[in-house]
């Protein structure tokens, strides 16, 4: 259950920050820097949110299939696009090819975060079962 609490926080801390910035410029930078913060900010708070998906649903160790990989992404697309109407709502104001480009680079990051606790899932697995050989090898050294 902490697991999925650490996730519906960091929804809930996205829209949160998304009101507040689509209203206030919390980050002001020079204009020809702006699309830059843009995608920087999407990529790594949904390589965050792809991270915490992962983590919440995938158990001890669970390696994704394609339909779950699917399911993950469409979930933080999901997300990403009630991000983007959030926007849209608050600004009165549409930018339907500012908004794709944000959906793109919110999916790309979710699946930057899920690969990576998917990588990192694999790693702690291998490292896991390495040393569970080397015990065993010990075990048998000794007898």
């Amino acid at each position: 259950m902490r697991r999925h609490l650490l996730l519906y926080l960091w929804v809930i801390a996205l829209y949160v920050v998304t009101a507040v910035t689509t209203l206030v410029d919390v980050l002001p930078v020079p204009p020809q820097l702006l699309e830059v913060r843009n995608i920087a900010v999407h990529f790594s708070a949904y390589a965050v949110l792809g991270a915490l998906l992962a983590w919440a649903v995938g158990g001890s160790g669970q390696r994704f299939d394609r339909r779950e990989w699917a399911v993950l992404l469409l979930t933080a697309l999901l997300l990403g696009l009630g991000q983007e109407v959030l926007q849209t709502v608050l600004r009165n104001r549409a930018y339907p090819l500012n908004s794709l480009l944000d959906l793109a680079v919110d999916v790309s990051g979710a699946a930057a975060g899920l690969w990576l606790v998917t990588r990192a899932r694999r790693g702690s697995m291998a490292a896991g079962a390495s040393s569970g050989l080397i015990r065993i090898a010990e075990r048998n050294q000794d007898e």
